[in-house]
């Protein structure tokens, strides 16, 4: 199993990706600190914003990993 390094692009891709995610998910979390006991209730659209955030940041990693595993992407 030889390793081959991620191109530019995917690199670059990844990094756009997870730097959306994160912003995403903290300006979800930062809003929630005024509602911190209805944190456990209901998320609401905060939660959602964080949810999406999450996933972003998984899916640029999935990305990544797709970059160095496979040739040529």
């Amino acid at each position: 199993m030889a390793w081959t390094p991620p191109t530019k692009f995917i690199v670059i891709l990844s990094f756009i990706i997870a730097l959306a995610g994160l912003i995403l998910g903290s300006m979800g979390a930062l809003l929630m600190l005024d509602d911190f006991p209805a944190l456990f209730e209901d998320l609401g659209p905060n939660g959602n914003a964080i949810f999406i955030g999450v996933l972003l940041c998984f899916f640029s990693w999935v990305l990544m990993f797709l970059g160095v595993k496979l040739k040529g992407l």
